[in-house]
């Protein structure tokens, strides 16, 4: 095994992304003036990155639609909403109003109808999960936390697009796992811990959630069956 650098610029670089047949990769660069950051793609091997679109900020999600013809991406921090743009290059499009940082999140649904991301119905609310239909534009909110928490944030679509996962922040220091189904209804609760997660992804069979934690004393990668009531393994698998 054998770490090849794929980028070179002098500022951060940061957010990769695979394309899903692995030949590109898309990222987030600090521009030159050190005050803002651009989407890059860049084929595996090839010359220079191209610019895909500017002044993101180096906190903004991004994803690859299923076909690989299409990135979204959030413009944050600021209110900038929620963009896709051709990965071959082209002219953006704004999708909607809703921030799109990383920690908030950002899907696109195996079958490529559908982004799922975290967003605040009203200022006096925590964040909720929503589908936004890229056929009709409408938007669905699936997820309402309980009053006076942080919400619900980074949803992530399970392959087989029947589920979203995500995370509930009850306090900053109390997170736990969430499975709602991609449809909407009562989320089931995946994880009892009661510390922070900083991150999560199924498995390719979606049966499990790998996700990023601190349990037992340790921090590291950790492997939980998507299904209510079950038991977390007991050793980090990385």
């Amino acid at each position: 095994m054998k770490v090849v650098p794929l980028t070179s610029s002098p500022g951060a670089e940061i957010r990769p992304q695979f394309s899903p047949d692995g030949r590109e990769i898309a990222f987030i660069s600090e521009a030159e003036n050190g005050r803002t950051a651009d989407l890059f793609v860049k084929l595996i091997g090839g010359d220079s990155p191209v610019r895909l679109a500017q002044d993101l900020g180096l906190g903004s999600a991004l994803t690859w639609s299923p076909d690989g013809r299409y990135l979204a991406f959030g413009r944050c921090p600021g209110p900038g909403g929620i963009w896709i743009v051709p990965a071959l290059g082209g002219t953006e499009r704004k999708l909607v109003d809703h921030y799109g940082c990383e920690f908030q999140g950002l899907s696109w649904s195996p079958d490529g109808k559908f982004l799922t991301f975290a967003g605040k119905p009203s200022p006096d609310e925590g964040w909720s999960i929503y589908r936004f239909s890229l056929e009709t534009h409408e938007e669905t909110r699936l997820t309402f936390p309980p009053p006076h928490t942080v919400g619900d944030h980074i949803p992530a679509f399970s392959p087989d697009g029947h589920r979203i996962a995500f995370r509930r922040i009850s306090s900053p220091h109390v997170t736990e796992i969430y499975v709602v189904a991609a449809e909407g209804g009562e989320p089931n609760r995946i994880t009892f811990d009661r510390s922070f997660i900083q991150g999560l992804a199924w498995t390719p069979d979606s049966k499990s959630i790998v996700f990023a934690g601190h349990r037992l004393g340790t921090t590291g990668l950790w492997r939980v069956p998507a299904i209510a009531g079950a038991v977390v393994e007991g050793i980090p698998i990385a």
